[in-house]
């Protein structure tokens, strides 16, 4: 499926998502991991829009079309008009942005006949393009060629079919149906991350399923329908998901989440909110668990952001680029904006480099390519492709998040953040480390003004045992020729520096990190030395799941694998980590007393080369930094999934024990191997996590 979309950042010294700069904002309702920003109107007559993919809107008005004049500024300027638009008054059906942001793909909605059923797809910089003859409902793209569409007339089953869009005869276009009998008027469409399919019924009308029924249909299933196959029969086939609203829209957000919206007004409380289907739910029904519990809160959220109206009928437009959640009432002008929390840092504060001999080289000294997640090189050569240089001793830089990381004791061994580089194992061998370790300080925002500047601590580590006299502060000066002072090249002086100048740092031992290659102190046992420091352990590849450098899960998101943390006190990778340096928010101390800092969590991290040396032969130790990613948690032993393990847990795995796994969701979250058995090792393990006795 090609639904990723480019990445985009803001450049510059603050560098975060259009959809993240405004501050603090209100948690939504139900919805944890989503914050709600603001309000605002679309243009005045607005049908549909949907989001290009450098984050601007693109809204239909009529047969006009408006842009966004920047991305988050609800400014629209008017850029053309569809040709040949046959349009009812109340608007088109949908607008639909292609995986490569080139076209925009309109459903009519009939026309003002209401029976002229077209799609036209267009290119978004000239409007040229072509109307085809296609009934339709909602769409999804697949690729930039086909798109998939919902379609059916009101009281027959509806169908799913793929339109090709570079059909030569726009009248008769090859317009596949591959999915068929769904009993009742057309829902939403979305594909997930794995390719599956997820459809519904939008109306009952003959049935048996009801109104918000979704199911999904496996990749290889639906493929298999439009390379010539039967179309899949809906009320026979596919796993059920989920019964909620009149499941349209249908979207996936960055976390897996499903998005249902629109109402069952046949109901007496089906109606008036917005659904989030929680990834783990989704899972859990397609891994033949049983559908989703639309009353239960641990598995499906529920948003109003307009809790004045009581009759509510939402959609959603989802922006995987900037993570934004657009939520809006049908046919309403005003959009509610929320955005869906990213795991990893999204905002640099302050980026300082020290002299060094890549600080002036571009693909190295854009501090943006810190935020985000990692490029994984694997265990035996780095990647430089997202990684920014600090420079040499005390270079630094302050990243941020959009929410607070916690010190949460269900994440696995304790870890609650990982920071990402591009150190590698010398010859595959972990115990020598090609590594330019970098210091971890974190601070909490007390204050609550979205800067960096309240107490920060220090990750002490395996090697800063004296805080106070272990601090250096080195001396620079723009005089290469002054052998007092480095550099002694002129290239190694960041852009902006002049005169002299100083850095400092808690230093770490360089007889052991200044080497070529790092040795672990404990090489010979199973132990790691040396932990507690960003850029020493390797950043796998995206799906490496054993550290072999072979990817064994291509569909495994950045999401989930690069908040997995490797054990960071023994030697080599754990099993579906991704990699990188992990440390726990209690290792945190007072870098003066020495006193534990007891944080709650943090909301900023600095960054320090913390190597005072320079080889002859590969220059100075400079910190490269990836990302910095909060870990998630471990799901083991949470069997309501409430995010905590309590005596509730304690009464599911006395129901499972001796049973399989897969009887229920409960199961198999007190399964630790997994081996399809809830046992004693089990219990023993779960007895080792309880973290509350209610």
């Amino acid at each position: 499926m090609e639904h990723a979309r480019w990445r985009w950042f803001t450049l510059g010294v603050v560098a975060a998502a259009v959809c993240l700069s405004h501050g603090s904002g209100v948690w939504a309702d139900g919805f944890p991991g989503y914050q709600y920003l603001h309000a605002f109107n679309l243009p005045a007559g607005a049908s549909v829009f949907d989001v290009l993919n450098d984050g601007r809107l693109i809204v239909l008005v009529g047969a006009d079309v408006y842009v966004e004049t920047a991305a988050d500024s609800h400014s629209f300027a008017q850029t053309g008009m569809l040709p040949a638009a046959d349009l009812p008054s109340f608007g088109a059906a949908f607008i639909r942005v292609s995986p490569t942001g080139s076209k925009i793909a309109i459903g009519n909605n009939g026309g003002a006949s209401y029976t002229n059923y077209q799609v036209g797809i267009f290119e978004v910089d000239t409007l040229k393009g072509v109307w085809f003859s296609a009934g339709h409902w909602d769409a999804e793209w697949i690729n930039d060629i086909h798109i998939a569409l919902t379609a059916g007339d009101f009281g027959s089953p509806s169908v799913v079919t793929v339109l090709d869009t570079a059909s030569p005869n726009p009248l008769s276009p090859v317009n596949t149906t591959i999915v068929d009998n769904i009993g009742g008027a057309s829902g939403g469409i979305a594909f997930d991350s794995a390719g599956n399919l997820y459809t519904g019924n939008g109306f009952q009308t003959s049935g048996p399923s009801g109104t918000g029924t979704v199911k999904a249909f496996s990749h290889a299933a639906w493929t298999a329908a439009l390379k010539g196959g039967l179309p899949l029969d809906f009320e026979a086939g596919g796993v059920l998901v989920v019964d909620v609203l009149s499941a349209s829209p249908l979207a996936f957000d960055g976390n897996g989440n499903l998005i249902v919206g629109g109402g069952d007004f046949s109901s007496n409380a089906d109606y008036d909110f917005l659904a989030l289907v929680r990834a783990s739910a989704v899972a859990d029904a397609l891994g033949g668990m049983g559908a989703v519990d639309p009353t239960n809160s641990a598995e499906l959220w529920r948003l109003d952001p307009d809790p004045d109206n009581d009759s509510n009928f939402f959609t959603a437009t989802y922006d995987p680029t900037l993570r934004c959640l657009y939520v809006r009432d049908s046919g309403s002008p005003t959009v509610h904006l929320y955005v869906d929390e990213s795991p990893f840092a999204t905002k640099v504060l302050e980026f300082a480099p020290a002299p060094g001999q890549f600080v002036n080289y571009p693909e190295f000294s854009d501090p943006g390519r810190a935020l985000g997640p990692p490029s994984g090189g694997g265990t035996s050569a780095p990647n430089n492709t997202s990684v920014v240089s600090l420079g040499g001793f005390g270079g630094y830089i302050v990243l941020g998040f959009d929410h607070t990381v916690v010190d949460d004791p269900l994440n696995p061994f304790g870890m609650d953040a990982i920071v990402f580089g591009n150190a590698y194992w010398v010859s595959g061998n972990p115990n020598r480390h090609w590594a330019e370790c970098a210091t971890i300080e974190i601070s909490l925002d007390e204050n609550e003004n979205g800067l960096a500047d309240d107490t920060w601590y220090l990750i002490p580590g395996s090697h800063i045992i004296d805080p106070p006299s272990q601090f250096v502060i080195e001396q620079w000066d723009d005089d290469i020729k002054d052998e007092r002072y480095p550099p002694d090249d002129e290239s190694w002086i960041p852009a902006g520096y002049s005169g002299t100048w100083e850095t400092e740092a808690f230093a770490l031992p360089a007889a052991l990190f200044g080497a070529d290659a790092v040795v672990n102190p404990l090489a010979g046992s199973a132990n790691e030395g040396i932990f507690g420091y960003a850029e020493y352990s390797p950043t796998l590849f995206l799906g490496d799941l054993d550290a072999d450098n072979v990817v064994d899960d291509p569909e495994i998101t950045a999401e989930e694998f690069y908040t997995t943390p490797d054990d960071p006190r023994k030697t080599g990778m754990t099993t579906r980590s991704g990699g990188g340096d992990a440390f726990d928010i209690a290792w945190a101390i007072d870098p003066i007393s020495g006193a534990p800092a007891e944080l709650s969590g943090f909301d900023f991290i600095r960054l320090t080369s913390a190597v005072d040396s320079v080889s002859p032969t590969f220059g100075e130790k400079s910190a490269e930094i990836d990302a910095v990613a909060d870990v998630a948690p471990d799901p083991f032993g949470d069997a309501d999934d409430d995010g905590d393990i309590d005596l509730a847990d304690a009464a599911s795995i006395q129901n499972c024990f001796g049973g399989s796994s897969n009887a229920a969701p409960a199961c198999a979250r007190v399964d630790r191997e997994p081996n399809l058995l809830v046992d004693g090792a089990d219990v023993a393990a779960f007895i080792v996590r309880m973290t509350g006795p209610l």
